[in-house]
């Protein structure tokens, strides 16, 4: 269950409940969603302050950097030439 899915990802990801469902996209999946519920855990990205950020110019990887500091964005199932 829900330490499995914490063990696997290493650390790599905060996910601080299990109350979400994943979705891939693409086939192969190029992108995986995490879709949560609840009432937020005080830690992490503010929704608010993402979208004042997106509206003010910054780039989703600028965004997701002010959140979560040191993460790395891969796209590994893209070819070399994408």
């Amino acid at each position: 269950g829900e330490y499995a899915i914490r063990a696997a990802l290493g650390g790599t990801v905060a996910i601080k409940s299990g109350v979400f469902v994943v979705d891939s996209e693409g086939d192969p999946p190029a992108a995986f969603v995490f879709s949560g519920a609840g009432y937020g855990h005080g830690v992490g990205m503010c929704q608010y302050g993402a979208r004042a950020m997106a509206r003010a110019g910054y780039s989703y990887r600028a965004i997701l950097e002010h959140y979560y500091p040191g993460t790395m964005v891969e796209f590994p199932f893209r070819s070399a030439g994408d």
